[in-house]
């Protein structure tokens, strides 16, 4: 693979994880359905997974695996810990509370 063709892969993936920070505060004040949030979340999560199997050199995406599931977790709350601003919904509705660590 490239280095321009990974470099752009990378910067889907974070944009991606971005994405899915953003969808994840417009669920937490009220701003998504349950159902349209789900169903964008899985979309999301899907092209993250393509994009790391491409970097990883696969060439095409297969059911998700459980580690591999765990991973984009990891990365996607690595990347809420970087926003500033975001709080979780319980941290919201209990002022003065921290949120759990996840």
């Amino acid at each position: 693979m490239r280095r321009c063709e990974a470099d752009a892969l990378r910067r889907l993936r974070d944009d991606l994880y971005a994405r899915i920070v953003d969808l994840d505060f417009d669920r937490e004040v009220g701003k998504t359905d349950e159902e349209g949030y789900h169903r964008e979340r899985a979309d999301l999560r899907r092209e993250a997974l393509a994009a790391l199997r491409r970097l990883d050199e696969r060439s095409t995406a297969t059911a998700i695996t459980a580690a591999e599931k765990e991973a984009i977790e990891r990365a996607i709350r690595a990347a809420r810990d970087r926003t500033p601003g975001y709080r979780r919904r319980d941290a919201v509705d209990r002022p003065g509370r921290a949120p759990p660590r996840l």
